[in-house]
């Protein structure tokens, strides 16, 4: 598969259509990490096992970057009360490298969500600075302004380049500067649309069980369909289980990629292996007749839709630990979809085919 130039169908469309693959702790990757504390494992704190560029490589475009200083240097990590991993590659050779890769690929967006960083890191001097630094190599940060979310994927690389780096506004609203490339990352609960960059959506409640990760994301696709703006800020699936790190013995990585399988009415295993079920039930195709407790109407089975009629805005972002090119293939065929209609609908609007799911069997 490949899928290094997928955006290039979808230039016309608006950020807050498009459907991408996401990178959760994207920067602890296996073989390049320095485990800290003595609880500390590959299996509780390695978070991917391909690099920044083999990611983009598979198709990922949004990029959960946690970075801290260690050994007077800028890192990523994945660390709970310092124990856990530090990425080993600095964030100033990570971004020049991303850069890079937007400069040989024009048609793509690449988001960097900057989280649980501190100002003493001057991420925004590195962004800045090392992408300079590239020269006619790169340079290829995004430079537009306002709210990122209603631009097409044209009008964003149109506008200095693909590279789109947000910080946490609560933490770097001094530095938020658009036109130097450095724009705000907000939650959309918190205060709508962000008028500087990006806001998102979506529930999340650390969890080890495959059944509370499938509830989030029903409940985040719920609120978002019945009472969000659905085109001023990207709706996100935090597609992965929360272990207790570092204390949890079952490990990060079987949570990832353990067999699905379903018995007592929900689904158990891990979360690679479901992906496709949860796009079935998003999409309304609950064949097995599971029952979540979805939004704030107590239980209810979840069925084609919670209103009438809608057109079942899927994810923006599903992000996920251990990117690889099969879910990914899932995520990005997501873009394919233009309208899911409910059943009911007076309308001549065609489902697509089923992707194979366990849903399925």
């Amino acid at each position: 598969m490949a899928f290094k130039d997928w955006m290039a169908n979808y230039q016309n469309r608006r950020l807050a259509e498009v459907h991408m693959p996401g990178a959760h702790d994207a920067g602890t990757m296996r073989d390049k990490i320095e485990l800290v504390g003595t609880a500390a494992s590959v299996s509780n704190s390695v978070t991917q096992d391909l690099s920044i560029r083999d990611q983009l490589r598979a198709g990922t475009r949004f990029f959960d970057l946690r970075l801290k200083v260690r050994n007077d240097k800028v890192v990523a990590h994945h660390t709970t009360a310092g124990v856990g991993a530090y990425g080993t590659t600095s964030f100033d050779d990570t971004i020049q490298q991303v850069d890079r890769w937007c400069a040989r690929h024009p048609t793509e967006v690449v988001i960097l969500r900057i989280s649980h960083t501190s100002t003493d890191t001057n991420v925004s001097r590195i962004i800045r600075s090392s992408v300079a630094r590239n020269g006619n190599r790169g340079g290829k940060l995004h430079t537009g302004t306002g709210n990122l979310c209603t631009k097409t994927l044209g009008e964003i690389t149109g506008a200095g380049g693909g590279l789109v780096c947000i910080l946490e506004e609560k933490t770097f609203g001094a530095s938020i500067n658009q036109a130097q490339g450095i724009h705000a990352f907000s939650k959309w609960q918190n205060g709508g649309a962000n008028a500087r960059g990006i806001s998102v959506c979506g529930c999340f409640e650390g969890s080890h069980k495959l059944e509370k990760v499938i509830t989030n994301g029903l409940t985040g696709s719920y609120e978002h369909n019945q009472f969000h703006n659905s085109q001023d800020h990207l709706w996100q699936v935090y597609w992965q289980k929360t272990y207790f790190n570092p204390w949890h013995g079952t490990g990060i990585h079987l949570g990832a990629k353990k067999e699905a399988t379903f018995s007592k009415g929900k689904m158990h295993g891990g979360t690679h292996a479901a992906t496709s079920h949860m796009i079935h039930l998003m999409n309304g195709e609950n064949l097995r007749g599971e029952d979540y407790v979805v939004g704030k109407q107590g239980r209810r089975e979840v069925t084609w839709s919670t209103v009438q009629s809608r057109n079942f805005l899927l994810p923006n972002i599903i992000s996920y630990d251990f990117v690889n090119e099969t879910t990914n293939a899932l995520i990005i065929e997501l873009n394919k979809r233009a309208r899911l209609a409910h059943p009911n609908d007076d309308d001549d609007t065609q489902l697509p085919a089923p992707v194979p799911s366990l849903a399925a069997e």
